[in-house]
């Protein structure tokens, strides 16, 4: 029997109010996303922090986007004799301005290096090999410099030497872990025909295998660190291996450092010294923050620098002596200006990215540039949020989805209106093109200047 023509109207009304209601529904979910994303947008831009640099440590996408020449030493890690200006604006807690220099062999120091040794005038050389803690780029300066001034200044030390120089050499590379401290040392700590080499790690460093892998398991990290450990003893057996803490090891409360104990297991024939321990702790929470650039970035502040220079000295004097020597109150060339209650926790510099990150309203202009291109790209647009967010598709709009192959490039920001006043935003993408105004772009506010 066929349906009556009644029933069909109603059939047919009823579809229609049900596909009426799913576009309503959908329609309304999309807006609610659009007005939760609007608000997350206008909280992130908000409280972010924008990172200003001028250039990279080794030559990347930027330089060629630049069309800049650069050179590189064949047993250096960096681009030479070159200056790396950063410049870090907080919304909060105001703006740092960095600047570090790279030396003839592309290292991180303001002196110059060199391989041979001169008979006429001694030596005592110490490699230093560590990650972005032991070679900055968030600095003016740096502290294994420091190092070497503090033991050179010590007479009594001296003497025991026999009058020997020492020299210092800084091989700290950012991201490093320990099959980068080896790799570090083939390339170029070897040619310095070191007297002693400093392993000055993190426990962070346990876990980096690689710039883009990491290890999982605690057994990997401990097999990776001892198997490369060996190869620096076999190298050079006048190893000083010293764990160097980060801020989140001493507050708000100390941490146990459970794989440096299994590393010492593993290696014992080093002896691994806790720096923790040899830092003045004892001045309490709001001192040993200003040993760091919190908020702004979490790497030593140059005050950091200089407790950590002068611990480090009086251990190597130690091992050098038997005999403790007290860095502590010693001079050196920047200590009196970051030292003290009174002082600033990181010199203040003024830099080529100064003008820029030191004027609010210029910063101001930034974050409104990028906050209007991103209501282009993800408020105002065709892009079906809500049919992803059902089906599990697409991101939030704001945090980078790391886990789907990104295209990189550069988002031109125009802040003023001369020519010169523009910065590029470093952008990720899924899809092309490499635009704020795509959807599926993403960023975390750091930024390049001419």
């Amino acid at each position: 029997m066929s349906a009556s023509p009644s029933r069909l109207k109603i059939t047919g009304f009823i579809c229609v109010i049900v596909m009426v209601s799913v576009v309503i529904a959908c329609v309304a979910f999309e807006v609610y996303h659009r007005v939760i994303l609007k608000n997350k947008i206008e909280e992130t831009v908000g409280s972010a922090t924008l990172w200003i640099q001028d250039r990279t440590l080794t030559r990347s996408a930027i330089d060629d986007f630049f069309d800049r020449k650069t050179e590189v030493h064949p047993q250096g890690l960096f681009l030479i004799n070159t200056t790396f200006n950063v410049a870090v604006a907080n919304p909060t807690r105001g703006t740092l301005n960095f600047s570090v220099r790279t030396n003839n062999y592309g290292l991180l120091s303001d002196k110059p290096y060199q391989f041979d040794r001169d008979p006429k005038h001694p030596e005592y050389r110490i490699v230093v090999l560590g990650d972005s803690m032991t070679g900055p780029t968030t600095s003016t300066y740096q502290w294994v410099d420091t190092v070497e001034e503090l033991l050179n200044a010590n007479q009594d030390l001296r003497k025991h030497m026999g009058g020997k120089e020492f020299r210092v050499y800084n091989l700290g590379w950012v991201g490093a872990g320990f099959n980068t401290f080896w790799k570090a040392y083939q390339k170029s700590g070897q040619y310095f025909s070191p007297d002693m080499v400093v392993v000055n790690f993190l426990e962070i460093d346990f876990p980096r295998a690689s710039d883009v892998v990491h290890f999982k398991s605690e057994d990997e990290m401990i097999v990776n660190a001892t198997g490369y450990m060996e190869k620096l003893l076999e190298a050079n057996p006048n190893i000083l291996a010293m764990l160097m803490p980060i801020y989140n090891d001493m507050l708000p409360t100390f941490t146990e450092y459970k794989l440096t104990q299994k590393f010492s297991q593993a290696e014992p024939r080093i002896k691994i010294e806790i720096m923790r321990d040899r830092l003045p702790t004892h001045l309490g929470a709001p001192e040993i923050e200003n040993w760091f650039n919190i908020p702004h970035d979490a790497h030593l502040s140059d005050r950091g620098g200089e407790v950590y220079a002068r611990a480090m000295a009086g251990l190597i004097a130690e091992r050098l002596t038997g005999t403790k020597i007290d860095f502590s109150q010693a001079v050196s060339k920047h200590g009196a200006e970051v030292l003290g209650a009174d002082k600033p926790r990181t010199r203040k510099i003024v830099t080529p990215l100064s003008k820029l990150a030191d004027d609010p309203a210029q910063v101001a202009r930034i974050k409104n540039i990028i906050r209007g291109e991103m209501f282009l790209g993800k408020l105002y647009t065709w892009q079906p949020y809500s049919l992803n967010r059902l089906l599990g598709l697409g991101t939030d709009g704001v945090n980078i989805p790391y886990t789907t192959p990104l295209k990189g490039g550069f988002e031109k920001i125009q802040y003023g209106l001369q020519e010169d006043e523009v910065v590029y935003l470093n952008v990720v993408c899924t899809s092309e093109p490499l635009s704020l105004r795509n959807a599926e772009c993403y960023h975390h506010f750091h930024m390049y200047a001419r």
